[in-house]
Parts: structure tokens; sequence; C-alpha cells
């Protein structure tokens, strides 16, 4: 079997290549790990190319450990001291980062895995974060990651409008067929985000290669709650 390379891989053997200026925010949560099954936080924090300034974490925090619709605090990470913003807190408005969040980072990443279902919210903590860095004019990197339900097949109806909620942001199909990095590429051209936005492509994924063509076609797919 083919080795695959993730996005995160390649940032971090190459870090001059995806990211801008030193300051780095990091959007991560426990599926973040590196090859070698250490927190991608962890990695960040010690490179000498760049400096960790803060963590944005998703629902169940940045552990994973709090539970389904649980208000998630901010803190700070004990084994490095980098603050951790929470991203799922008391109210809707908490779930985008303001502005003002991004005015210490030169470049925002994004190291999530997705499960290929538009159910997790973690896709559109992604499309909030990109939306808040557009308007702040901070570069999103997105380390790309497979599809762990092969990412080829697309299943179910499209979202409508009236039922979009944190769990069917925009008009996904059920099994939307697309990597993270095709995603955040589809919310950027799609959607109208328009951020400054580099994903960083896989290696040895056989959807790797298809970040620069197009997207996955979810035009003609009915519509449904």
């Amino acid at each position: 079997m083919k080795k695959v390379t993730t996005g995160l891989e390649r940032l971090l053997a190459e870090p001059k290549k995806y990211i801008k200026g030193n300051r780095v925010g990091l959007v991560v949560n426990p599926t973040s790990v590196a090859e070698d099954g250490l927190p991608s936080f962890i990695h960040f924090h010690r490179h000498k190319d760049f400096h960790l300034i803060k963590l944005f974490a998703p629902e169940h925090g940045l552990y994973g450990v709090d539970q389904d619709m649980v208000d998630v605090d901010h803190g700070t990470e004990a084994a490095t001291g980098v603050p951790i913003v929470s991203l799922y807190g008391k109210d809707r408005a908490s779930l985008t980062p303001n502005a003002e969040l991004m005015g210490d980072i030169d470049t925002l990443v994004f190291d999530i895995q997705d499960i290929g279902s538009r159910y997790y919210t973690f896709i559109y903590t992604l499309a909030n974060c990109m939306q808040t860095c557009q308007q702040a004019g901070v570069p999103v990197v997105v380390c790309d990651r497979p599809n762990p339900i092969n990412g080829i097949q697309v299943e179910g109806n499209l979202v409508r409008e009236d039922w979009h909620s944190f769990v069917g942001q925009y008009a996904l199909p059920n099994r939307h067929g697309m990597t993270v990095g095709e995603l955040a590429k589809w919310f950027n051209d799609d959607i109208g985000i328009n951020c400054d936005l580099i994903v960083v492509p896989m290696q040895g994924d056989r959807k790797s290669t298809r970040l620069n063509s197009s997207h996955t076609d979810i035009s003609r797919m009915p519509s449904s709650a």
C-alpha cells in the first residue's frame, strides 16, 4: 500500500513554503496528530521557523473530552503554555472567532481530520475562521488529510437554506466526497468567502491530484432537510 503523506507533514518539512510571517495560530483537535504520534501543536510549539501564538479549539475542545453541545471555555494548553481560544462557547457568536483575535497572528493554520459527512461541525468551524481571516487580512493554510470514506462517492440530498445549521451550514450532501482541502477551496470559491487561502496537498492519496482541478459536482443533487 502506498504511503500517504498528509499536508501537516509537508508543512512541517517546508514551513516557509506555506506560512507567511512568523506568528501562527492553529485550529486543532485530537485528530491533529503527526506521523510520529505527537499532536501537531507540540510540533508547532517546538518548531524553530515560526512561533505558535495561540490555539483555536472547535466543538468538544482541544482534547476532545467535552460532550456534545457542551460549552467549552477558553484556557491554556498545559504542556506548552499556549493560550486556547474556544470556538464553541456559550452562544452562536462564539462559533466564529472575532477579527480582533487575529490581530497578533500572521497566518492561521487549520489541521483537523474530517469524516467525509456534512454532520460534523469542524468543517464549518473552518469556514467561519476563513470568513474572519478574510475580514482581518490574515492568510489561511489548510493541511489536507484523506477523506476516510473514500472521497469518491457522493450520496444524499442537499440541505435547503431554511434548514441550514451548524451541522449543515451550506448546501452540502450528506456524503460530500471531498477532502478538507477541497472543502476549503469550495467554501472559498463557490460559497464566496474569498480569503487568502493555501491548501497544503497530500502526497500518495488518490484525491491529492484533484485540488488544482474541479471540485465535486453537487449542483445536480436534490434539496432536502
